[in-house]
């Protein structure tokens, strides 16, 4: 029995240009990239999803560290990200969470699908840490 083709799911959206910055916040668009280019993808589907709710986010993280993100408010709650805050990153962390999400439920559906952003585990439910804002695979479970 042979498996499904894996469904890929990406946007341009996941793409931030963080000049000078150890993260490699460009790696999305080029693995789509590549992806796009081998012929052995030339038949896998690309979906591109959209942002993650508010109350889908709040499912997992707190009310206050959410408000904090929204409003681009650097507390202590969010400077352990490492990363800047602006409202390119914040959109582009819901973005991928919403990938990740609709990821999950499209394997659950056909099998075998992948967001091509995510795997943002580090953050807590209350604070950012390691490069993360949003845990985009606890919101997804």
């Amino acid at each position: 029995m042979s498996l499904p083709q894996p469904i890929f799911v990406y946007s341009g959206g996941f793409n931030l240009q963080l000049e000078g910055h150890v993260f490699p916040a460009i790696k999305f668009d080029q693995i789509h990239t590549k992806l796009k280019e081998d012929q052995a993808f030339a038949e896998h589907r690309f979906f591109e999803p959209m942002p993650a709710s508010y109350d889908q986010l709040a499912l997992v993280h707190k009310k206050d560290y959410l408000n904090d993100l929204q409003m681009l408010n650097f507390s202590k709650r969010v400077y352990r990200s490492e990363l800047p805050l602006n409202n390119a990153i914040i959109d582009a962390f819901f973005l991928s969470t919403g990938g990740t999400i609709m990821a999950g439920e499209m394997a659950l559906d056909y099998g075998r699908a992948m967001n091509l952003s995510g795997g943002f585990h580090h953050a807590f439910a209350d604070h950012a840490e390691g490069f993360c804002y949003i845990n985009d695979v606890a919101v997804a479970i």
